[in-house]
């Protein structure tokens, strides 16, 4: 009787003594969560705890990925003969919800795993977490592992790491908004800010990015009191890529264009600049056009780019095709061409990027050049920045609920006498 007494009150305290084991190993653990230690000291400090107080002798810990949450990977291993850091938790274990001992882990399952006697997966949620597979200290006592305690802080610390990674996610996203809003500051820095807009001559233009940052630029340069220099280019790509190489390219041109009004030297001289920085990971469709009042001339040279369209007062329409290849894929350019529209008075220069014909609708037509031209003839006596505006408001009933799917630029430039 005294000596099973004495067993019960021994059996007590050791049960006594594990649970506090138990409770000061969730201390720490909580304690270090909320001190937001490196994952790494994290998963360390946790393996420590499950060797100590669990009565673990080997383990192997997987973590959802953070790109595809049916795909884990080994985060921690201890003790194991096989390395399973190479290669992502087996299909067979990504379906069981429960603990699960070998005997159960069925037919399919790699032979590598039956060195583990449990199975734990881990959940928060309903969302699958984390897989821990872990053996006893000694063969054939898997009930001195206590399952559940085990359960709760690869839950807690798998929660963690969620909750990590989360973090590192929403940093990547405001530092991708940072560089994002950086960009479209830089790009609106490249942009006019002011066009002209005399008595009888009227520059007007419309910009509507697709994602924010985009990669059209145009621009209108003074060269002297009767001579203007305009600009209009589409940069291969989007986002933050396109937005440094279109700037790359404004600077280039806005040098040389000081050095020289030679429209061919320009173009070779700014395919060069942007063919030497980028290589040929980018390409730069660009329509050049210098206009002297003078001797009522325009000079251009269309490198690749949508062809504008010229229409004097009496309504003939011309379109600007003389020039060259797209710029910044070879250098030297194979050929240059320049283009020269003669006794031009009174005329309409309309200029675009592809994202206006390339507008589809919901029957998968595209906007396209006839419907650009129809719209252009009906109301090229009209202000260039009405000119824009109807061409916007055509595009829009066009695609109805389609969205865009470029940029779009438009530039117009009016000359009457």
């Amino acid at each position: 009787m005294m000596k099973d007494l004495k067993m019960e009150t021994i059996d007590y305290q050791k049960e006594y003594q594990l649970k506090n084991m138990e409770i000061n190993a969730l201390l720490e653990l909580s304690n270090a969560i909320n001190d937001n230690i490196k994952e790494s000291q994290l998963v360390l400090a946790y393996q420590f705890t499950l060797m100590g107080s669990a009565g673990v002798g080997r383990l192997a810990l997987f973590i959802v990925e953070e790109t595809n949450a049916r795909t884990m990977n080994c985060k921690a291993q201890f003790n194991t003969a096989q390395n399973y850091t190479q290669a992502p938790l087996p299909e067979a274990f990504l379906d069981i919800t429960k603990i699960t001992k070998k005997e159960d882990f069925g037919p399919n399952v790699d032979e590598s795993f039956q060195e583990f006697d449990v199975l734990i997966p881990v959940s928060h949620k309903d969302q699958r977490l984390a897989m821990l597979f872990v053996a006893q200290k000694e063969v054939g006592r898997v009930n001195d592992m206590n399952l559940q305690f085990i359960q709760a802080i690869t839950n807690l610390v798998a929660v963690a790491i969620e909750n990590k990674k989360f973090a590192r996610q929403q940093m990547k996203q405001e530092l991708m908004s940072r560089e994002l809003e950086i960009a479209h500051q830089v790009q609106k820095s490249l942009l006019p800010t002011k066009l002209p807009q005399g008595d009888k001559f009227h520059v007007a233009a419309e910009y509507v990015p697709h994602h924010g940052i985009g990669g059209d630029y145009y621009d209108y340069i003074s060269l002297d009191d009767h001579r203007f220099l305009i600009c209009m280019a589409d940069v291969s790509g989007k986002g933050v890529p396109a937005a440094l190489v279109m700037s790359n390219f404004q600077a280039s041109l806005r040098t040389i264009i000081l050095h020289t009004t030679d429209l061919k030297e320009a173009v070779a001289a700014v395919n060069h600049q942007i063919y030497s920085r980028n290589g040929q990971d980018k390409f730069i469709t660009v329509f050049l056009a210098i206009y002297d009042q003078r001797e009522q001339q325009l000079n251009y040279v269309n490198a690749g780019h949508n062809q504008p369209m010229l229409i004097r007062e009496d309504g003939r329409l011309e379109l600007l095709d003389q020039g060259s290849t797209v710029i910044g894929i070879m250098d030297p350019l194979p050929f240059i061409s320049e283009g020269v529209v003669k006794n031009l008075t009174e005329f309409t220069l309309f200029c675009y990027t592809d994202g206006l014909t390339e507008t589809f609708n919901t029957a998968e037509e595209d906007f396209g050049e006839e419907r650009t031209e129809e719209c252009l003839r009906r109301n090229f006596r009209k202000k260039p920045d009405e000119i824009n505006q109807i061409m916007m408001d055509a595009l829009n009933d066009f695609r109805g609920e389609v969205p865009f799917a470029d940029d779009i630029s438009l530039l117009t430039i009016k000359k009457w006498d």
